[in-house]
């Protein structure tokens, strides 16, 4: 369940550099028209925070209100049932939790604080992947390679994990977003 009390509270952001921070983000991905920016920076009116070691998204869970991180890391992770666990990769400021699409969709890994960690609702970003792209084309285009970019990132873990030794595993989870 989602835990947003803390016993060390994450730094508040302000709106105008948290909205700005996911511009950024998103611009990287392709242009994006002012009603697509201002639609953007409407997200960053209310934050919540969560504690290191909070679960966000539980791996089996409803996937109710898809988050945006505005500071802090989170990683996306299995616990297998002797304990041992598996991260799938770590989420930085700008990136998605729970963005998806399909319908009563639910958590295929848990998602977990690392540090403190403060995020909005993007709730009306998943919205607009849902529907048609006629008022937000340029926002619509940019999540969809959002979403394709997570693909990628998923199978060089794959790759990572069943072809890689210890040392290149490190060198490319390093190295991963060049």
């Amino acid at each position: 369940m989602m835990n947003c009390v803390s016993h060390r509270p994450a730094a508040r952001p302000d709106r105008g550099r948290a909205g700005d921070l996911l511009l950024r983000r998103l611009e990287a991905l392709g242009p994006l028209s002012p009603a697509d920016q201002a639609l953007v920076r409407g997200l960053t009116v209310q934050f919540d925070t969560h504690p290191p070691g909070a679960e966000i998204y539980g791996e089996g869970g409803a996937l109710r209100k898809p988050r945006i991180i505005v500071s802090g890391w989170a990683c996306r992770t299995r616990v297998l049932p002797d304990g041992r666990r598996q991260i799938f990769g770590f989420l930085i400021p700008g990136d998605a939790m729970g963005m998806c699409v399909r319908p009563q969709p639910l958590a295929l890994a848990t998602s977990l604080a690392l540090t403190p960690l403060v995020t909005c609702d993007a709730s009306a970003l998943r919205d607009l992947l849902g529907g048609p792209s006629e008022e937000h084309p340029g926002l619509v285009s940019a999540l969809i390679l959002a979403c394709s970019l997570d693909e990628a990132r998923l199978l060089d873990q794959v790759v990572r994990l069943g072809r890689q030794t210890a040392y290149e595993r490190i060198g490319h989870m390093v190295n991963e977003g060049d």
